[in-house]
Protein backbone atom coordinates (compact mmCIF):
# COMPACT_ATOMS: atom_id res chain seq x y z
CA UNK A 1 0.00 0.00 0.00
CA UNK A 2 1.88 3.13 -1.37
CA UNK A 3 1.02 6.61 -0.50
CA UNK A 4 1.38 9.52 -2.44
CA UNK A 5 1.78 12.22 0.57
CA UNK A 6 4.30 15.41 0.17
CA UNK A 7 7.30 15.07 2.37
CA UNK A 8 8.75 18.43 1.76
CA UNK A 9 10.42 17.19 -1.75
CA UNK A 10 13.10 15.56 0.28
CA UNK A 11 13.40 11.44 0.25
CA UNK A 12 13.52 9.38 3.64
CA UNK A 13 17.33 8.49 4.63
CA UNK A 14 18.83 5.19 3.86
CA UNK A 15 18.29 2.60 6.42
CA UNK A 16 21.35 2.07 8.64
CA UNK A 17 22.90 -1.67 8.64
CA UNK A 18 21.71 -2.13 12.28
CA UNK A 19 18.15 -1.28 10.87
CA UNK A 20 18.33 -3.42 8.05
CA UNK A 21 19.69 -6.54 10.59
CA UNK A 22 16.54 -5.84 12.65
CA UNK A 23 14.38 -5.73 9.77
CA UNK A 24 15.73 -9.12 8.43
CA UNK A 25 15.98 -10.69 11.80
CA UNK A 26 12.25 -9.95 12.14
CA UNK A 27 11.65 -11.35 8.24
CA UNK A 28 12.88 -14.64 9.22
CA UNK A 29 11.83 -15.27 12.59
CA UNK A 30 8.35 -14.31 12.32
CA UNK A 31 6.55 -17.58 11.16
CA UNK A 32 8.68 -19.87 13.56
CA UNK A 33 6.86 -18.67 17.14
CA UNK A 34 8.71 -21.07 19.28
CA UNK A 35 11.54 -19.15 18.35
CA UNK A 36 10.80 -16.20 19.98
CA UNK A 37 12.57 -14.31 22.68
CA UNK A 38 12.91 -11.07 24.19
CA UNK A 39 15.34 -9.61 21.50
CA UNK A 40 12.93 -10.83 19.04
CA UNK A 41 9.92 -8.87 20.88
CA UNK A 42 12.43 -5.76 20.82
CA UNK A 43 12.93 -5.82 17.28
CA UNK A 44 9.13 -6.02 16.42
CA UNK A 45 8.03 -3.22 19.30
CA UNK A 46 10.89 -0.99 17.50
CA UNK A 47 9.67 -2.12 13.58
CA UNK A 48 6.32 -1.55 14.68
CA UNK A 49 7.14 2.53 16.09
CA UNK A 50 9.49 3.29 12.79
CA UNK A 51 6.13 1.58 10.52
CA UNK A 52 3.96 5.16 12.64
CA UNK A 53 7.07 7.61 12.07
CA UNK A 54 7.42 10.45 9.23
CA UNK A 55 4.01 10.56 8.16
CA UNK A 56 4.69 7.43 6.25
CA UNK A 57 7.31 8.60 3.98
CA UNK A 58 8.53 4.64 3.99
CA UNK A 59 5.71 2.35 3.82
CA UNK A 60 7.80 -0.50 2.01
CA UNK A 61 10.57 0.03 4.45
CA UNK A 62 8.88 -0.37 7.52
CA UNK A 63 5.44 -0.89 7.19
CA UNK A 64 5.55 -3.61 4.09
CA UNK A 65 8.23 -5.53 6.68
CA UNK A 66 5.91 -5.26 10.02
CA UNK A 67 2.61 -6.25 8.24
CA UNK A 68 4.33 -9.38 7.17
CA UNK A 69 5.32 -10.20 10.72
CA UNK A 70 2.10 -9.74 11.88
CA UNK A 71 0.49 -11.59 9.06
CA UNK A 72 2.84 -14.32 9.52
CA UNK A 73 2.85 -14.28 13.06
CA UNK A 74 -1.40 -15.24 13.39
CA UNK A 75 -0.96 -17.70 10.80
CA UNK A 76 1.19 -19.54 12.65
CA UNK A 77 -0.73 -19.15 15.55
CA UNK A 78 -3.93 -20.49 14.14
CA UNK A 79 -2.00 -23.17 12.35
CA UNK A 80 -1.29 -24.66 16.46
CA UNK A 81 -4.30 -24.00 16.97
CA UNK A 82 -3.79 -20.85 19.15
CA UNK A 83 -6.37 -18.63 18.05
CA UNK A 84 -6.87 -16.48 21.31
CA UNK A 85 -2.95 -15.56 20.06
CA UNK A 86 -3.75 -15.00 16.93
CA UNK A 87 -6.79 -12.84 17.31
CA UNK A 88 -4.72 -10.64 19.62
CA UNK A 89 -2.30 -9.63 16.49
CA UNK A 90 -4.63 -9.81 13.72
CA UNK A 91 -7.99 -10.36 14.39
CA UNK A 92 -11.04 -11.37 11.83
CA UNK A 93 -13.98 -9.27 11.22
CA UNK A 94 -16.04 -12.60 12.40
CA UNK A 95 -13.65 -12.96 15.31
CA UNK A 96 -14.00 -9.06 16.51
CA UNK A 97 -17.90 -9.45 16.43
CA UNK A 98 -18.28 -12.11 18.61
CA UNK A 99 -18.87 -12.02 21.79
CA UNK A 100 -17.10 -15.12 23.71
CA UNK A 101 -14.36 -14.16 22.03
CA UNK A 102 -13.65 -10.54 23.17
CA UNK A 103 -14.47 -12.10 26.23
CA UNK A 104 -11.72 -14.63 26.26
CA UNK A 105 -9.27 -11.80 24.78
CA UNK A 106 -10.11 -9.45 27.36
CA UNK A 107 -9.34 -12.24 30.05
CA UNK A 108 -6.18 -12.92 28.74
CA UNK A 109 -5.32 -8.82 28.80
CA UNK A 110 -6.33 -8.93 32.66
CA UNK A 111 -4.47 -12.64 33.08
CA UNK A 112 -1.04 -12.10 35.35
CA UNK A 113 1.73 -12.78 32.99
CA UNK A 114 2.86 -16.44 33.60
CA UNK A 115 5.96 -16.26 30.78
CA UNK A 116 7.81 -14.08 28.44
CA UNK A 117 5.60 -14.76 25.47
CA UNK A 118 2.50 -13.71 27.45
CA UNK A 119 3.59 -10.19 28.43
CA UNK A 120 4.82 -9.60 25.16
CA UNK A 121 1.48 -10.35 23.83
CA UNK A 122 -0.55 -8.07 26.72
CA UNK A 123 1.51 -5.38 25.93
CA UNK A 124 1.41 -5.84 22.00
CA UNK A 125 -2.35 -6.33 21.81
CA UNK A 126 -4.24 -4.61 18.96
CA UNK A 127 -7.04 -3.73 21.34
CA UNK A 128 -5.93 -2.90 25.08
CA UNK A 129 -8.06 -3.44 27.85
CA UNK A 130 -10.36 -0.23 28.16
CA UNK A 131 -11.09 -0.58 23.84
CA UNK A 132 -11.94 -4.24 24.88
CA UNK A 133 -14.15 -3.13 27.57
CA UNK A 134 -16.10 -0.23 25.21
CA UNK A 135 -16.62 -2.64 22.29
CA UNK A 136 -18.04 -5.38 24.56
CA UNK A 137 -19.91 -2.77 26.47
CA UNK A 138 -21.30 -1.56 22.95
CA UNK A 139 -21.85 -5.17 21.80
CA UNK A 140 -23.78 -6.07 24.94
CA UNK A 141 -26.43 -3.21 25.35
CA UNK A 142 -27.03 -3.51 21.57
CA UNK A 143 -28.15 -7.02 22.08
CA UNK A 144 -30.29 -6.04 25.15
CA UNK A 145 -27.58 -7.45 28.04
CA UNK A 146 -28.17 -3.32 29.19
CA UNK A 147 -27.07 -4.39 32.90
CA UNK A 148 -23.71 -6.13 31.75
CA UNK A 149 -22.92 -3.65 28.75
CA UNK A 150 -23.56 -0.75 31.41
CA UNK A 151 -21.20 -2.16 34.04
CA UNK A 152 -18.58 -2.70 31.45
CA UNK A 153 -18.65 0.71 29.94
CA UNK A 154 -18.24 1.90 33.66
CA UNK A 155 -15.01 0.05 33.25
CA UNK A 156 -14.01 1.36 29.68
CA UNK A 157 -12.89 4.94 30.83
CA UNK A 158 -12.09 6.48 27.41
CA UNK A 159 -15.39 5.22 25.69
CA UNK A 160 -17.33 5.74 28.60
CA UNK A 161 -16.67 9.68 28.28
CA UNK A 162 -17.30 9.21 24.02
CA UNK A 163 -19.60 12.25 23.38
CA UNK A 164 -23.14 11.07 21.17
CA UNK A 165 -24.14 14.25 18.99
CA UNK A 166 -27.45 13.51 19.44
CA UNK A 167 -29.93 13.23 22.04
CA UNK A 168 -30.98 9.23 21.60
CA UNK A 169 -34.12 9.42 23.52
CA UNK A 170 -35.53 11.89 20.74
CA UNK A 171 -37.34 11.06 17.17
CA UNK A 172 -38.12 13.06 14.57
CA UNK A 173 -41.40 12.60 11.75
CA UNK A 174 -38.16 13.15 9.05
CA UNK A 175 -35.09 12.00 10.25
CA UNK A 176 -32.36 14.70 10.39
CA UNK A 177 -29.31 14.40 11.67
CA UNK A 178 -28.11 18.04 11.08
CA UNK A 179 -31.25 19.44 12.55
CA UNK A 180 -31.09 16.95 15.54
CA UNK A 181 -27.00 17.77 16.27
CA UNK A 182 -27.45 21.46 15.36
CA UNK A 183 -30.70 21.25 18.56
CA UNK A 184 -28.92 19.17 20.89
CA UNK A 185 -25.52 21.64 20.67
CA UNK A 186 -27.50 24.37 22.44
CA UNK A 187 -29.52 22.09 25.45
CA UNK A 188 -26.55 21.71 27.55
CA UNK A 189 -27.02 18.14 28.67
CA UNK A 190 -24.08 16.14 26.56
CA UNK A 191 -25.18 12.75 26.80
CA UNK A 192 -21.57 10.33 26.90
CA UNK A 193 -22.18 6.51 25.75
CA UNK A 194 -21.82 5.67 29.52
CA UNK A 195 -24.55 8.24 30.56
CA UNK A 196 -26.63 6.41 27.97
CA UNK A 197 -26.20 3.28 29.38
CA UNK A 198 -27.21 4.08 33.06
CA UNK A 199 -30.43 6.04 31.91
CA UNK A 200 -31.61 2.85 29.44
CA UNK A 201 -30.71 0.58 32.38
CA UNK A 202 -33.10 2.60 34.59
CA UNK A 203 -35.93 3.51 31.80
CA UNK A 204 -35.72 -0.37 31.27
CA UNK A 205 -35.69 -1.32 34.75
CA UNK A 206 -38.85 1.13 35.12
CA UNK A 207 -40.71 -0.39 32.36
CA UNK A 208 -40.29 -3.70 33.83
CA UNK A 209 -42.35 -2.42 36.88
CA UNK A 210 -44.31 -0.52 35.44
CA UNK A 211 -46.43 -0.45 32.30
CA UNK A 212 -45.12 2.50 30.51
CA UNK A 213 -45.50 3.97 26.85
CA UNK A 214 -43.31 6.86 27.49
CA UNK A 215 -40.35 4.59 28.56
CA UNK A 216 -41.28 2.41 25.69
CA UNK A 217 -41.30 5.08 23.16
CA UNK A 218 -38.01 6.34 24.94
CA UNK A 219 -36.56 2.70 24.62
CA UNK A 220 -37.59 2.19 21.31
CA UNK A 221 -36.21 5.54 19.83
CA UNK A 222 -32.34 4.71 21.51
CA UNK A 223 -32.16 1.63 19.61
CA UNK A 224 -33.34 3.08 16.29
CA UNK A 225 -30.94 5.91 17.01
CA UNK A 226 -27.87 3.42 17.56
CA UNK A 227 -28.26 2.61 13.94
CA UNK A 228 -27.65 4.41 10.63
CA UNK A 229 -30.87 6.21 10.27
CA UNK A 230 -30.61 7.41 13.70
CA UNK A 231 -29.27 10.69 15.40
CA UNK A 232 -26.95 8.47 17.82
CA UNK A 233 -24.94 6.26 15.62
CA UNK A 234 -21.70 7.11 17.33
CA UNK A 235 -22.35 5.34 19.74
CA UNK A 236 -21.57 1.89 17.71
CA UNK A 237 -17.82 3.46 16.73
CA UNK A 238 -15.25 1.70 18.41
CA UNK A 239 -11.55 1.95 18.28
CA UNK A 240 -10.75 -0.25 15.08
CA UNK A 241 -7.78 -2.87 15.31
CA UNK A 242 -5.15 -2.08 12.37
CA UNK A 243 -3.45 -5.59 13.32
CA UNK A 244 -1.18 -4.11 16.37
CA UNK A 245 -0.45 -1.04 14.74
CA UNK A 246 -2.91 1.72 14.53
CA UNK A 247 -4.82 2.77 17.90
CA UNK A 248 -8.49 4.28 16.67
CA UNK A 249 -10.66 3.96 13.45
CA UNK A 250 -9.44 7.36 12.32
CA UNK A 251 -5.57 6.53 12.07
CA UNK A 252 -6.73 3.76 10.26
CA UNK A 253 -9.23 5.53 7.57
CA UNK A 254 -5.92 7.75 7.11
CA UNK A 255 -3.15 5.44 6.62
CA UNK A 256 -6.27 3.25 4.18
CA UNK A 257 -6.35 6.87 2.58
CA UNK A 258 -10.02 7.23 4.16
CA UNK A 259 -11.54 3.42 3.23
CA UNK A 260 -14.79 2.06 5.05
CA UNK A 261 -14.16 0.50 8.17
CA UNK A 262 -16.25 -3.37 8.21
CA UNK A 263 -20.03 -2.01 8.84
CA UNK A 264 -19.35 -3.84 12.07
CA UNK A 265 -16.97 -1.32 13.41
CA UNK A 266 -19.01 1.69 12.70
CA UNK A 267 -22.93 1.60 12.73
CA UNK A 268 -25.87 -1.14 12.30
CA UNK A 269 -28.54 -1.34 10.74
CA UNK A 270 -30.48 -3.38 13.45
CA UNK A 271 -33.52 -1.93 14.82
CA UNK A 272 -34.88 -5.00 16.22
CA UNK A 273 -34.97 -3.39 20.03
CA UNK A 274 -36.23 -0.57 18.53
CA UNK A 275 -39.59 -2.38 16.75
CA UNK A 276 -39.89 -4.53 20.15
CA UNK A 277 -39.94 -1.40 22.49
CA UNK A 278 -42.28 0.17 19.70
CA UNK A 279 -44.15 -3.14 19.95
CA UNK A 280 -44.97 -2.17 23.55
CA UNK A 281 -45.89 1.14 23.19
CA UNK A 282 -48.53 0.54 21.02
CA UNK A 283 -49.75 -1.83 24.28
CA UNK A 284 -49.19 0.37 26.71
CA UNK A 285 -50.82 3.96 24.88
CA UNK A 286 -53.35 5.47 26.47
CA UNK A 287 -55.28 6.79 23.44
CA UNK A 288 -55.24 6.74 19.53
CA UNK A 289 -53.15 9.59 18.78
CA UNK A 290 -50.30 7.46 21.09
CA UNK A 291 -51.27 4.75 19.12
CA UNK A 292 -50.54 6.79 15.78
CA UNK A 293 -47.60 7.77 16.97
CA UNK A 294 -45.55 4.02 17.82
CA UNK A 295 -47.18 2.72 14.79
CA UNK A 296 -45.32 5.27 12.70
CA UNK A 297 -41.93 5.10 14.24
CA UNK A 298 -42.68 1.13 13.59
CA UNK A 299 -43.17 2.15 9.77
CA UNK A 300 -40.08 3.75 10.46
CA UNK A 301 -37.90 0.60 11.27
CA UNK A 302 -39.89 -1.25 8.38
CA UNK A 303 -38.37 1.41 6.46
CA UNK A 304 -34.98 0.73 7.28
CA UNK A 305 -35.53 -2.67 7.10
CA UNK A 306 -36.92 -2.08 3.32
CA UNK A 307 -33.13 -0.33 2.43
CA UNK A 308 -31.26 -3.10 4.31
CA UNK A 309 -32.61 -5.96 2.68
CA UNK A 310 -35.00 -4.89 -0.86
CA UNK A 311 -36.71 -7.19 -2.21
CA UNK A 312 -35.01 -8.76 -5.53
CA UNK A 313 -35.65 -6.84 -8.63
CA UNK A 314 -36.98 -4.29 -6.98
CA UNK A 315 -37.46 -0.53 -8.83
CA UNK A 316 -38.99 1.48 -5.88
CA UNK A 317 -37.52 3.97 -3.39
CA UNK A 318 -40.15 2.45 -0.92
CA UNK A 319 -42.72 -0.49 -1.00
CA UNK A 320 -45.43 0.51 2.10
CA UNK A 321 -45.39 -2.34 4.86
CA UNK A 322 -48.17 -3.13 7.54
CA UNK A 323 -47.87 0.00 9.57
CA UNK A 324 -48.09 2.50 6.89
CA UNK A 325 -51.66 0.77 6.41
CA UNK A 326 -52.51 0.52 9.64
CA UNK A 327 -51.90 4.37 9.95
CA UNK A 328 -55.13 4.92 8.14
CA UNK A 329 -56.74 3.94 11.21
CA UNK A 330 -55.65 7.21 13.19
CA UNK A 331 -56.31 9.55 10.58
CA UNK A 332 -58.53 11.46 12.46
CA UNK A 333 -55.31 12.10 15.46
CA UNK A 334 -53.25 15.06 15.70
CA UNK A 335 -50.64 13.04 14.86
CA UNK A 336 -51.94 12.09 11.83
CA UNK A 337 -52.13 15.43 10.26
CA UNK A 338 -48.81 16.20 11.69
CA UNK A 339 -47.63 12.98 9.47
CA UNK A 340 -49.47 14.00 6.66
CA UNK A 341 -47.63 17.86 6.49
CA UNK A 342 -44.58 16.59 7.67
CA UNK A 343 -44.03 13.06 5.58
CA UNK A 344 -43.82 13.11 1.63
CA UNK A 345 -43.60 9.07 1.69
CA UNK A 346 -46.87 9.10 3.27
CA UNK A 347 -48.87 11.69 2.11
CA UNK A 348 -47.94 10.37 -1.18
CA UNK A 349 -49.36 7.13 -0.40
CA UNK A 350 -52.06 7.76 1.55
CA UNK A 351 -53.98 10.37 -0.65
CA UNK A 352 -53.53 8.04 -3.22
CA UNK A 353 -55.55 5.43 -1.91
Amino acid sequence: MIHNHEVGGSSPPPATSQETFSIGKVFLFSYEIDRHNQNFYNDLNWLKAKSLEDNWESPLRYYGAFDYAVTAMASAYREKGEDQKAMMIYPNEDELSDQANLESWLGYLNHQSTNLEMTFLQSFSCLNADQLEERLAVKMIKSGQLESGAALMHLSHSGSNKQLLGDPFSFRIRDCHDCDHEEYGTLGLPYSKVLVADVLVQTNKQLLEKSSYEDAIQLGNAFYNFSYSGNARIFSWCDYPAYGMLDSWESWAYFSDGNWLPQEFMYTYDVELAKHYYQQAINYARDNNERAVATYLLAKCELVDFYNNPPENNQSDFVSGQYFNELKKYSKTPFFGRLIEECGYFRAYYTKQ
